[in-house]
């Protein structure tokens, strides 16, 4: 009970957000939503090059209108969809809590078919 309070909350929700990677803008879906970080499903054709020279790196989240810096901590590849980690920068912390707690706004424009994972 205790580690669940000290756990970030996730938000299990399906919701498109856009993240520009070095030069690439890559369009994905979101697998959960925290506090602190994102994960982001996107097609491996979407992909143009390796994200392993990205890792570490700042990447932008364009998310209801609203950029958001962050930084690509991790992703894994299956089944010809990567799920990309992304860490939310400390001085975007409190904007990207206001984006999640205004419900009406982030689940209005939800996925409409689940990713295939």
């Amino acid at each position: 009970m205790i580690l669940e309070r000290l756990l970030p909350r996730r938000h299990d929700r399906q919701v498109d957000i856009s993240c520009n990677i070095g030069e690439m803008r890559i369009r994905g879906v979101s697998s959960y939503l925290s506090n602190y970080d994102v994960c982001v499903q996107v097609p491996s054709t979407r992909v143009k090059t390796s994200l392993q020279y990205y890792l570490n790196n700042n990447v932008t989240i364009d998310f209801n209108n609203v950029t958001i810096h962050a930084t690509l901590k991790w992703y894994t590849l299956e089944n010809g969809t990567y799920s990309i980690g992304i860490d939310i920068n400390k001085s975007y912390v409190h904007e990207w809590k206001r984006l999640l707690s205004d419900k009406k706004r982030i689940f209005m424009h939800e996925a409409r078919s689940p990713v295939a994972v």
